[in-house]
């Protein structure tokens, strides 16, 4: 038998708040790099060198990990939108680069952006955080379409439900093709965006 076999894991010294920060940080360090499909507590808990527990006194379980994971996803992928959108200043300028930075997320962590808009999260509604989140990625091509509008002299002051499932249809369909290596065109990834974003423009007139 070897030495130690069967004690309890001795939990590292992690503060409260800190011990919730890094079991994110790492769940989703092992999604990023393996996906999330072979996704376990036990494993979280074991690189981090606590017990599962002490896991378990900040989420009631795997999908509520997962979700944090997601969450953390979607603000991520926001924050970089928003630097997208305040790197340029016309509306269309705006809105290929907000493009770009989103489908740049996509490519870079496709295993995290499976888990954001995939099907393992299936009780999403459990988890009111994550639309919230996920509202906070989408509020920048939005902005971009609103001063597209005042910059074509037109009043609308909201956008059409069919304008914001354009602009979403279109980034995430684009983003899901590249990421499942399922785009056939010699063009750079640059290039595709490019030739898209007028798209976005063009079919809400």
């Amino acid at each position: 038998m070897v030495a130690g076999a069967g004690k309890p894991m001795a939990d590292k010294d992690y503060h409260h708040g800190d011990l919730r920060v890094a079991l994110i940080d790492a769940a989703n360090a092992m999604i990023d790099k393996n996906g999330a499909g072979d996704f376990s507590l036990r494993k979280v808990s074991q690189s981090l060198g606590v017990s599962q527990s002490a896991l378990y006194r900040h989420f009631s379980g795997k999908d509520a990990l997962l979700a944090a994971v997601a969450e953390q996803g979607f603000l991520d992928m926001a924050a970089r939108m928003e630097r997208a959108y305040q790197s340029e200043l016309e509306a269309e300028a705006r809105l290929r680069s907000c493009a770009e930075a989103y489908v740049n997320f996509a490519c870079e962590h496709p295993n995290l952006y499976r888990l954001m808009f995939g099907e393992l999260l299936a009780d999403r509604q459990n988890f009111p955080e994550l639309a919230a989140a996920r509202s906070e990625v989408f509020k920048w091509p939005m902005q971009c379409l609103l001063q597209h509008n005042r910059e074509q002299g037109r009043e609308d002051s909201e956008l059409r439900e069919g304008d914001k499932l354009l602009i979403q249809s279109l980034v995430h369909g684009l983003s899901s093709l590249m990421i499942e290596n399922l785009v056939t065109t010699r063009l750079s990834r640059e290039q595709i965006i490019q030739e898209v974003t007028p798209l976005m423009v063009f079919f809400r007139r």
